[in-house]
């Protein structure tokens, strides 16, 4: 796996998306990303096996380049993401884990009132 995002990464910086030469941008590198998203909505109402295939890859492939023109390390951003859903608890609920409340040692080491920057009104750090 380790390889395989090092060619991600190699091929972003060859097709002049990420890298000091690089022209993507954030926010172009988000919309690519539900763009896939979109695909895999897709693929899964078509029951198509091979388009969720490629969807789920292509996502992937996004956010390992989202990750490098935000200067932070895919599996870095992998692992925080899973340090704190490891310690979850919560239910199915019609197919889907519904977490318990989140309490405030969720976030981990990162202060709760920093953990969104994006300004999301629905988020309770930026509301």
């Amino acid at each position: 796996m380790n390889q395989l995002i090092e060619n991600i990464k190699e091929w972003g910086i060859s097709r002049g998306i990420t890298g000091s030469q690089g022209k993507g941008t954030i926010d172009g590198q988000h919309k690519k990303t539900l763009e896939e998203v979109q695909e895999l909505t897709d693929g899964l109402r078509k029951r198509k096996r091979a388009e969720i295939k490629d969807a789920i890859g292509d996502i992937v492939v996004t956010l390992i380049l989202q990750a490098e023109l935000q200067g932070m390390d895919f599996q870095d951003c992998v692992q925080s993401a899973y340090d704190i859903i490891n310690k979850r608890k919560g239910k199915m609920v019609n197919g889907i884990f519904v977490k318990d409340k989140p309490s405030d040692d969720d976030l981990g080491e990162l202060d709760a009132t920093k953990a969104c920057n994006l300004g999301d009104t629905a988020c309770e750090s930026c509301s």
